[in-house]
């Protein structure tokens, strides 16, 4: 198994206390009188946005002392296990992107675990992110970060139009699609041959709750096949897309193609 497959443990396997705790943190009610969930109010994007950092978290806990996954969240974690986290980072995840995992972090645990005091790591949060600088702008490049950020907003404005409208029109489905290419793109670099031959269920599977590529060798110019899990954030717009969008462009339930 390779070590981006390791970034973020799947919902199915965390400890069960984590889940208890998350789905009363997030649990809805019909009305304002029914026991919602500290976290009941938050947008999607936002809940899955935590819900990737707390599963990168778990999958630092389950790879390095697994043992403490027995524990509950608040006695696994401290000053030390941190440290071990920021150093557990992929080298090419840059010092405000590790801040923003330890910002989401940090929420997820005020919500599971409402009766901690968790302003010891909001302290460390605030100087780490007095220290992190953004990577130098290059002349003429666009970073991944800026591309992913642009494919997730025109998705995003895609669904806000489309609910303002009361009505999923071509155009708001043309412009997620195109959001969703852009930020897939963005973690994923692909030809443009490969990423126009990608079939649902065939390339784009399903793993689980999350979505995955699965490319064979044949279909690459390295001739190496690609296995990639996606994110838990991209994962929801993929699902938003086939169940939502792409129904209402021209031809799509004519073929498998993404």
């Amino acid at each position: 198994m390779g070590r981006a497959s390791r970034l973020y443990l799947p919902y199915a396997a965390w400890p069960q206390d984590d889940r208890t705790r998350w789905e009363a943190a997030f649990k809805t009610g019909t009305d304002r009188f029914d026991d919602c969930g500290p976290a009941a109010h938050l947008a999607e994007p936002t809940r899955l946005g935590l819900l990737d950092g707390y599963a990168k978290f778990l999958a630092f806990r389950s790879e390095h002392h697994s043992h403490l996954l027995g524990r509950a969240p608040a006695a696994r974690l401290n000053r030390e296990i941190i440290e071990d986290y920021v150093r557990w980072q992929p080298a090419s995840c840059g010092s405000v992107t590790i801040v923003t995992y330890l910002h989401r972090l940090r929420d997820t645990l005020r919500f599971i675990c409402p009766g901690e005091d968790w302003s010891w790591l909001l302290t460390i949060i605030k100087r780490l992110a007095a220290k992190a600088r953004p990577r130098p702008e290059r002349h003429h490049m666009v970073t991944s970060e800026a591309l992913y950020a642009l494919g997730i907003k025109l998705m995003d404005d895609a669904v806000s139009n489309c609910n303002e409208a009361q009505n999923i029109s071509k155009a708001h489905a043309f412009a997620y699609r195109d959001g969703l290419i852009i930020a897939l793109l963005a973690l994923i670099p692909l030809r443009l041959r490969t990423l126009t031959a990608l079939r649902i269920g065939k390339h784009l599977v399903r793993s689980g709750q999350l979505w995955a590529l699965e490319i064979p060798n044949g279909d690459l110019k390295t001739k190496r096949p690609l296995e990639f899990p996606i994110s838990t954030e991209l994962s929801g717009c993929i699902d938003q897309y086939l169940n939502k969008f792409r129904t209402r462009i021209p031809n799509a339930g004519t073929h498998d193609c993404l």
